[in-house]
């Protein structure tokens, strides 16, 4: 075989960090240009963070808690992508005056 399963994973951990990284830029320049902060795509940002912990990380040395605390974190997200996109908010118009404080 060319390339190992933990290389691999490796690899795609470092795809999927580019990946927020990337997110993370074009959210603060929407920010800076307009006043907006996109919540749709805070979300899935974190969703993509939270997806890229769970492929780099190793099962077999993770406590049954900590895999807990994961499976709510999914849960959570989920629910508030659900949510946002249920009720229309993609969105948030940032007040000046919050700005300055």
């Amino acid at each position: 075989m060319l390339i190992d399963l933990d290389a691999l994973m490796d690899l795609f951990g470092l795809f999927l960090l580019v990946l927020i990284g990337i997110e993370l830029l074009d959210t603060i320049k929407i920010y800076l240009r307009d006043n907006v902060v996109h919540v749709e795509v805070v979300v899935l940002v974190a969703i993509i963070a939270l997806a890229r912990k769970v492929v780099v990380l190793k099962v077999e040395e993770l406590s049954g808690d900590l895999i807990l605390g994961i499976a709510g974190l999914i849960v959570a997200l989920g629910v508030t992508y659900y949510l946002i996109k249920k009720s229309g908010l993609m969105a948030c118009r940032m007040n000046e005056k919050n700005r300055d404080e």
